[in-house]
């Protein structure tokens, strides 16, 4: 499904499994919020199959989109072509709003050297916490205004079994997110699967999902159980990553689980301006980690949150995921 969920300026993608292809209602195994009535329902060739009307606690409910067309007809309405291949032949033509294939669409994924990436689209949000923000620590203000570019990130951690694939000689559970892992390591490790560390300002996007709260999900620290490993919920051990619930845009284990390393130097005040693509300073004596860790209680893992550490530390509860931007890299 395609939508615009909390007035997203770009449109938003769910995966749902459904039932009834026979009939003229389709069924969504979960309920798909606010914004998203009307929306396509896709298959992965890009042909429709219905269209969301409607949802109850449980479910999502779509009509056929050959229904949907008729009915629309019927209105007097009139329905768009396309000006390009996108649709085959066999699907349904498109209205002349449905954007063009290469619009970014934020939850799409590919995979690259044994890594699922997710496409984040390039878009403006609030980096750092509010002045009156009671949770937030001094190194998270002033809240300013960033722009950045298109760029995908990791879906999850880099787990022990895929940095194996860049120093055969680490040790681990597969699935487990890899640790005791310095700066230095973590920086080639990404540029050996063809990306690099996310900048502290494109993990803070990521994370917050296009939400302004203090997670993702809203300020209900409640319900952070369903999306983090964290103090009170993990016993101070890592999990496998992805057994959580992910963010909006498909990402998981944002919060908790191990700590992250990005790319920028830490500093313990951000600049006040409007920034576009920030790198953070040329220097300093720390590097920036993200999302806290297990060790951590349910206050800690925020999106906005930062902390730091010396690079040449490996820690056991510290790993890092990795990014690439939109053109071609080694």
């Amino acid at each position: 499904m395609v939508g615009f969920p909390q007035l997203a300026k770009s449109p938003l993608t769910l995966r749902r499994n459904f039932a009834g292809r026979d009939g003229n209602i389709l069924q969504l195994d979960l309920p798909a919020g606010e914004g998203f009535s009307g929306a396509p329902l896709l298959q992965r060739s890009g042909k429709v199959l219905g269209v969301v009307t409607d949802e109850d606690p449980q479910l999502t409910f779509a009509v056929r989109a050959l229904l949907a067309r008729d009915a629309v007809i019927g209105w007097g309405g009139k329905l768009g072509t396309q000006s390009n291949n996108w649709a085959t032949s066999n699907s349904v033509k498109l209205p002349p709003f449905w954007p063009d294939p290469a619009m970014c669409i934020p939850g799409q994924e590919r995979v690259e050297k044994g890594i699922v990436y997710v496409r984040i689209c390039p878009g403006t949000f609030t980096m750092g916490s509010a002045e009156n923000d009671k949770l937030a620590n001094p190194d998270e203000k002033p809240a300013h205004q960033v722009t950045l570019s298109e760029f995908w990130i990791g879906k999850t951690e880099i787990t022990n079994e895929q940095y194996r694939r860049f120093r055969s000689d680490h040790r681990g559970e597969a699935k487990l997110p890899a640790t005791w892992i310095n700066w230095f390591d973590a920086k080639a490790a990404c540029e050996h699967f063809g990306g690099r560390l996310p900048t502290e300002a494109q993990w803070e996007y990521a994370a917050r999902a296009g939400s302004q709260s203090s997670w993702s999900f809203g300020d209900d620290k409640k319900m952070l159980d369903e999306y983090a490993w964290y103090g009170e919920s993990s016993d101070s051990t890592p999990h496998p990553v992805g057994t959580k619930k992910p963010n909006t845009w498909g990402l998981f284990d944002m919060y908790g689980n191990v700590s992250e390393w990005v790319a920028d130097w830490y500093i313990p005040a951000y600049s006040s301006g409007p920034q576009t693509d920030p790198i953070g300073p040329t220097a300093g004596e720390h590097r920036v980690v993200r999302g806290n860790s297990v060790s951590y209680t349910s206050l800690d893992p925020r999106s906005a949150i930062r902390d730091s550490v010396f690079p040449k530390n490996d820690l056991r509860l510290l790993g890092f995921r990795c990014v690439r931007v939109s053109h071609p890299q080694p």
